[in-house]
């Protein structure tokens, strides 16, 4: 067996594993489900059983290991919920400016310990590293992934203590980008320069969220690994041209490792940055890069870090279900409409639609489950939108470094308003049409719509599973 070929499917156990566990699996369960495995892959891939037993092996591991760090999380917290009690704890996170409070982390301080999340006024201003008194209830949330939380305590600052000064330096450097896209452009258009080129969202209108959600182009702002790898295609040949290729590698690895940083390690930027890392280093080095092996070591190393984001984190899920759509669904709707990789139409539209259908209909069964509805024309709006983020992006990179400069940022400015407010009013179009409803749809019924798909891809000889 390819050496390849393995890796890739130990990577799979092991979230196989990680996934049983969050979903409450009894062991006996697993064993059971651990012998069809066996049969699977002995005579379905013919698997020798040495393979099959390293695999299973693996399997298990997740299983445990996501027992195993449940174990030590719940061993280091010790809080006390539904009553008023005072503590004291750091901000640990950026701070985010929501529409009507602030959010940011607080690690708590003994004799209590762990993670909270507090909501707090807009009155005051708060930062990374602040030590703060707390008076208030800590609420334990319905959601296992998420962290309890602390709604609008009494907050008195107490000092300021940072622990990472890096961090803390990149957070100034985020927020003097901010403070340039307030500068020079108005409300709504500034919050989108914001969402697209830094996965900042807490200062959209909710106009522009409501906008965004039913036009289904939300993901712009999630800082996927296309808006990461246009950031780093553009720094690259900035570095290049002022530098030479040679330092290229090691000066992008740190804007990388920044970047995700800065933006805070969402699921989406984090599985990016990881993916964007192994690029850059198999570049380095000239080994092939493999976007299926990469995407999926990115997910077992945050699996790693955080185990239930698999099962509980839906913005984990759809970042990389969306990511293998346009692995390989993107390719079957392409030999489906017979479009030709070398014309790609007039600003790429065949390209971005394919694109968008394949991410689409990788993340529609997810959408339904947890929101029983999907838009309709949501790859249209994409496709007329999908065409000009890079070019906002750019822009955006440009008005933040020389925004300080009237005259330059003033002339950026004014051309990035143009680009923002035709992509809004394309948001705010398709905005009006209703989204398809699945009140009581049968998921057999869906299961069926896909089967027939895949037979229609299958029948086209458009869907190739390359491993």
């Amino acid at each position: 067996m390819l050496l390849s070929k393995f890796v890739l499917f130990l990577f799979i156990s092991f979230l196989i594993g990680i996934f049983l566990a969050s979903a409450g699996i009894k062991l006996y369960f697993l064993v059971l489900i651990s012998f069809l495995i066996f049969l699977f892959l002995r005579f379905v891939f013919n698997f020798q059983y040495q393979y099959i037993f390293v695999l299973l092996l693996i399997l298990f591991f997740g299983y445990f290991y996501f027992y195993f760090r449940t174990f030590l999380e719940n061993k280091n917290l010790n809080l006390i919920y539904d009553k008023n009690i005072k503590f004291y704890g750091k901000i640990i996170s950026d701070v985010s400016q929501k529409e009507k409070f602030k959010e940011f982390d607080l690690k708590v301080y003994p004799p209590f310990g762990g993670k909270v999340k507090v909501l707090a006024s807009n009155l005051f201003d708060y930062k990374y590293g602040d030590v703060l008194e707390i008076n208030g209830e800590i609420k334990k949330q319905r959601n296992i992934n998420e962290k309890p939380t602390v709604f609008y305590p009494e907050i008195k600052i107490i000092s300021y203590s940072p622990d990472s000064k890096i961090f803390n330096f990149l957070l100034k450097i985020k927020n003097y980008f901010l403070f340039q896209f307030k500068k020079y452009l108005p409300y709504d258009e500034g919050a989108l320069m914001s969402g697209i080129l830094l996965g900042e969202r807490a200062e959209f209108s909710e106009n522009l969220k409501q906008a965004m959600n039913n036009s289904g182009t939300t993901h712009i702002v999630a800082l996927s690994g296309y808006n990461v790898g246009i950031l780093i295609l553009v720094v690259s040949k900035i570095i290049a041209y002022l530098f030479g290729r040679r330092k290229v590698f090691l000066i992008s690895l740190f804007v990388v490792l920044g970047f995700v940083l800065m933006t805070g390690a969402e699921a989406s930027v984090l599985r990016a940055g990881i993916m964007a890392l192994i690029l850059l280093f198999g570049e380095h080095i000239g080994r092939i890069y493999s976007l299926l092996h990469s995407l999926l070591f990115s997910a077992v190393l945050m699996v790693l870090i955080s185990p239930k984001i698999l099962f509980f984190d839906l913005g984990f899920q759809l970042s990389f279900l969306s990511l293998l759509g346009v692995v390989y669904l993107k390719p079957a709707f392409d030999n489906v409409f017979n479009f030709n990789p070398e014309n790609q139409g007039f600003l790429l539209w065949r390209d971005n639609l394919t694109t968008t259908l394949g991410a689409q209909f990788a993340v529609i069964p997810l959408l339904i489950l947890n929101f029983g509805q999907a838009p309709i024309l949501s790859f249209l709006a994409n496709i007329f939108i999908l065409t000009f983020i890079p070019l906002t992006m750019f822009l955006g990179f440009v008005l933040g470094i020389f925004g300080f400069w009237y005259p330059l940022g003033f002339l950026f400015g004014l051309v990035s308003l143009f680009i923002l407010k035709y992509e809004i009013s394309v948001m705010k179009f398709f905005s009006k049409f209703s989204f398809l409803n699945f009140g009581g749809f049968s998921w057999f019924v869906l299961i069926l719509i896909y089967i027939v798909l895949f037979l229609w891809f299958y029948h086209k000889k458009a869907f190739k599973l390359n491993v």
